[in-house]
């Protein structure tokens, strides 16, 4: 058996990552942190004139994340999250969630839950059942981006 880690979410897809190369090869794939870090739960949203507001302690205090997203190009996907959490009557976080689950050789997202509530959310998820049509219009907006969390002796 052979995995790899890796951040990977519906805001951060990059198609030549290496690591999805590799689950064509049957490598599964334990993606962390498929909710941005929480911005895909919504602990991050963009207030009055487009501007960021932060929701959460964390969202407030992490400067790792802000170094990392939401990046402007990013925010079309998210809002497409949204909406569909909304149609479907569920929470962004479950949308996010179910949609790395769809993935080929996601085999073991690693939610980082912190709350009890947040768990079940995550558990209450894998009932969740995108349809091709729904994957694409989450997909449809991404645009890609640089290398997000790869530092180098530059950095």
């Amino acid at each position: 058996v052979s995995t790899q880690s890796t951040g990977y979410y519906v805001i951060y897809t990059q198609k030549s990552h290496s690591s999805l190369n590799a689950t064509t090869k049957g490598v599964g794939l334990i993606p962390w942190s498929p909710l941005a870090r929480g911005v895909l739960a919504g602990n991050v949203k963009r207030g009055e004139n487009n501007e960021e507001e932060k929701v959460t302690i964390r969202a407030k205090t992490d400067d790792f994340s802000k170094s990392m997203y939401p990046v402007d190009v990013d925010w079309p996907v998210i809002d497409r999250c949204v909406e569909l959490a909304k149609k479907k009557g569920v929470k962004p976080a479950q949308i996010a969630i179910a949609w790395i689950l769809a993935k080929k050789g996601v085999v073991a997202p690693i939610v980082g839950a912190t709350k009890l509530y947040q768990l079940e959310e995550a558990v209450e998820a894998l009932k969740i059942e995108l349809t091709p049509v729904d994957i694409t219009f989450l997909e449809a907006l991404y645009k890609p981006h640089k290398v997000l969390g790869n530092l180098t002796p530059t950095d």
